[in-house]
């Protein structure tokens, strides 16, 4: 993973400058290539993202891609280049997210819940 964000990082710093050859939709591919690197090394090694994909040179990369000529234009390079750097950063603020689920929230009060609710009848069909 580590060659692999090397060879993305030097390719889209050397299409910022004028003779970079990518159009704005390649770089987008790229960016997207590295975010889904970024993600399976998330789920192969945690402890090791920050240090493989180096979360300052994608931040570098965003301020080189604003002022380049080529891609200024572009609100979604820059977006996304800060993407790669936020998932690249070791975060444990996302495991301490409260879940969303209605388990969680209700905490052992499911008897309580049932009993409230009444019963439907079921209808049964007559001989008539």
């Amino acid at each position: 993973m580590r060659s692999l964000k090397t060879a993305l990082h030097d390719f889209s710093e050397e299409c910022c400058k004028e003779t970079g050859s990518l159009s704005t939709a390649q770089m987008k591919e790229l960016f997207k290539l590295a975010l889904t690197g970024v993600r399976q090394t998330k789920r192969l090694s945690p402890s090791i993202v920050q240090s493989v994909w180096e979360p300052t040179t994608w931040i570098a990369l965003q301020q080189n891609i604003k002022t380049s000529p080529r891609f200024n234009t572009s609100p979604v390079l820059p977006k996304m280049c800060e993407q790669v750097a936020r998932m690249s950063q070791n975060s444990d603020e996302e495991k301490s997210k409260p879940t969303k689920r209605k388990a969680d929230l209700v905490n052992g009060d499911d008897a309580a819940g049932k009993e409230s609710k009444k019963s439907k009848r079921k209808k049964i069909k007559g001989d008539a």
